[in-house]
């Protein structure tokens, strides 16, 4: 069986290859099928080790013969990719993997009814029209089928190649991080302003700060007078081999549709490394399943905390095994089994 793993134009690095790469690679593991990972040459340094380069699409895949899955997260790939299908009579499966609403993402940026309308129709189309279709959380499939009627969505959520059983730390510091860039959706000075009221509460805390805006998250910084902090910028495999000096993390987002349906790597990246999240309560699947297993603490949307709720989680002696048993369920070979059925 040959597949082919189509990587979208301008996708940034660490998702490529922390949730592309790792992908394949457990795919290829658990069902020994030939898989490819293909890549545009514009993108060609996010990752090590492509399986073919393309130029065009449509001209790299019109040579292609012998495919029986092609894996699209892009509503352009699709396009090409059903094009050549239904006109060259091609006979490969279209697997269309549903990474967010890409209408509403649109309106939330540009306010454009119209284009709004537009993309709409257009996800419409591909939901309809795709041999299967994959999504990253529950309440976007529900998302989908509500909007655009009931067909059979398969649900593989962001995942994880590695979970870590963290000790407990013996030192007085504790350690709070943020990992994410500046930008308003992020809600970096809302997490900024946050802190600086924990801090001021509990004795002997720290903020790390792991982002590439590293002027502008300065300047957040000093206007809330955060005494004890340190700004850095890490690769993502820096990244992932740094967070397991941390106790708790920030993820805090904004009560929409968008947010509501999605499924943000960084929250699992916490867990999995013994992070505990400090979460708002619209976060995809996820904010509801923290209150459920006890790992973390749910914000409202007035974003105030109780320090309390801080120090009881440092003394729950059994956090860090409730967080690996959470993670286990989204390690990648527990969540593929299914992919191409």
């Amino acid at each position: 069986m040959n597949n082919i793993f189509i990587i979208p134009k301008g996708l940034s690095a660490g998702v490529v290859n922390s949730q592309i790469v790792e992908m394949v690679f457990k795919l290829n593991v658990l069902d020994n099928k030939e898989n490819y990972i293909i890549v545009h040459k514009s993108d060609i340094k996010k990752i090590s080790n492509p399986d073919a380069m393309y130029d065009s699409l449509f001209f790299y895949l019109i040579k292609q013969v012998g495919i029986d899955n092609i894996y699209i997260r892009s509503i352009f790939d699709f396009i090409t990719v059903f094009f050549l299908k239904i006109f060259f009579f091609r006979k490969y499966t279209i697997i269309y993997d549903f990474r967010g609403i890409i209408n509403e993402e649109s309106y939330l940026r540009n306010k454009s009814a119209i284009r709004k309308q537009i993309l709409f129709k257009i996800e419409k189309f591909i939901y309809n029209k795709a041999d299967r279709v994959h999504t990253v959380s529950n309440n976007l499939k529900k998302y989908l089928i509500d909007n655009f009627g009931y067909r059979s969505v398969n649900v593989i959520p962001c995942s994880v190649s590695t979970n870590l059983l963290k000790k407990v730390k013996n030192k007085d510091c504790i350690d709070f991080v943020y990992l994410g860039s500046t930008a308003v959706w992020q809600k970096f000075e809302e997490t900024i302003k946050l802190y600086g009221f924990i801090e001021k509460r509990l004795e002997n805390s720290k903020l790390t700060i792991v982002t590439l805006n590293q002027n502008e998250a300065k300047k957040i910084v000093e206007k809330y007078k955060i005494i004890n902090f340190e700004i850095k910028s890490l690769n993502h495999q820096e990244v992932l081999q740094d967070l397991k000096n941390y106790d708790f993390g920030f993820l805090l987002r904004d009560d929409n549709i968008v947010n509501n349906t999605a499924s943000p790597i960084k929250f699992l990246e916490y867990v999995s490394n013994g992070v505990i999240p400090i979460m708002t309560d619209s976060v995809g699947d996820y904010s509801k399943l923290v209150l459920d297993e006890k790992i973390g603490i749910i914000l409202k949307k007035d974003l105030k905390i109780d320090i309390k709720d801080l120090e009881v989680l440092l003394d729950d002696e059994h956090i860090h095994q409730k967080m690996k048993a959470f993670t286990d369920k989204y390690l990648w070979h527990n969540v593929l089994n299914d992919f191409f059925e």
